[in-house]
């Protein structure tokens, strides 16, 4: 499984996580976390949604989408502004109620950072998401 933390770097999927991160893209059971909840979720979303491996998995666009958004794609807003602008954009382009609100909850309201200073942040990944992950993570 590969499972990425994605930083609030949209350079850097822009320059190439999958060359970093050879096959990230292909494959249902990978998992994405953007940490830090932005805009960088739709460029994931859409090199999912676009990879050949999926579409031949996942032949239909909508259980696509729907597959992504439910069980690979994850994320983290450190305050409630920041939720709301995110989760707007990601689900306010799918006009014909292709990404359905239940999807929202693969997104929280979380202070990333913070969580990570202390020491907690696996532990609250797995508390909020791990009933959604295909595979666990550990502290």
């Amino acid at each position: 499984m590969c499972s990425i933390a994605c930083f609030p770097i949209y350079g850097f999927l822009k320059r190439g996580i999958d060359l970093k991160v050879p096959g990230c893209f292909t494959g249902s059971e990978h998992t994405f976390d953007n940490l830090y909840l932005n805009s960088s979720v739709i460029e994931i979303v859409k090199r999912l949604y676009q990879n050949p491996e999926m579409k031949q998995l996942f032949p239909n666009d909508e259980e696509r989408l729907g597959y992504i958004f439910s069980r690979q794609v994850f994320g983290t807003a450190p305050s409630e502004i920041i939720y709301r602008i995110a989760t707007n954009f990601i689900f306010g382009f799918s006009d014909n109620g292709i990404i359905p609100d239940r999807y929202r909850q693969n997104f929280a309201i979380a202070d990333s950072a913070e969580l990570a200073k202390e020491g907690r942040l696996a532990s609250f990944v797995e508390e909020r998401f791990g009933h959604l992950l295909l595979d666990s993570y550990s502290d």
